[in-house]
């Protein structure tokens, strides 16, 4: 029931009401669920922010792991013996530069053969080995003996070598 300030004197009156109408209530009331309806997505919006900042961060990390990881993986050898064929295939051995690394010894069919006959040997190679030493999985021609770029240098990645079927056997002995 509303509330009325009211006096007269003589002919004149003078009326107010006093508090609000049920409409200026209502209007009062939709006003605070828009705001505070405002204030939730406001909210909703900075916590995906930070949601996404987070995995964005969670994805650089790991693939700053990754990156060590190959890096820790990747090595450089030396061409010590090359018997490469195009129509027999053939084998080369690497051996790690200053490193105490096993020897690698690669056996290429017919069809693989083809993408080494530009290695001499004393050839430099830059070789990232797979997860566990199980295999190759990059293989990089850095340069000749002499230290020349080589002509046609072989750059072979991870699908390469699964397209290949490349074998890599680390011989036992350590020289």
């Amino acid at each position: 029931m509303p509330f009325y300030f009211r006096f007269g004197i003589g002919p004149l009156r003078f009326s107010q009401r006093l508090g609000r109408t049920q409409a200026q209530k209502r209007a009062a009331a939709r006003q605070r669920a828009q705001a505070a309806q405002s204030r939730a997505q406001r909210r909703e919006a900075r916590e995906l922010q930070r949601q996404a900042i987070a995995a964005e961060q969670a994805r650089m990390e790991e693939r700053q792991r990754q990156r060590e990881d190959h890096d820790a993986r990747t090595h450089r050898y030396r061409v010590i013996t090359c018997s490469v064929d195009a129509i027999k295939g053939g084998e080369f051995t690497l051996e790690a530069e200053g490193e105490d690394l096993n020897p690698i010894r690669i056996r290429l069919d017919a069809k693989s053969a083809v993408q080494f006959l530009s290695l001499k040997v004393g050839d430099i190679i830059q070789v990232t080995l797979a997860p566990g030493n199980t295999g190759l999985e990059e293989f990089r021609h850095i340069s000749r003996a002499d230290g020349a770029k080589p002509q046609f240098p072989v750059e072979l990645t991870s699908a390469d070598m699964r397209w290949l079927g490349l074998t890599a056997n680390r011989s036992e002995s350590g020289g």
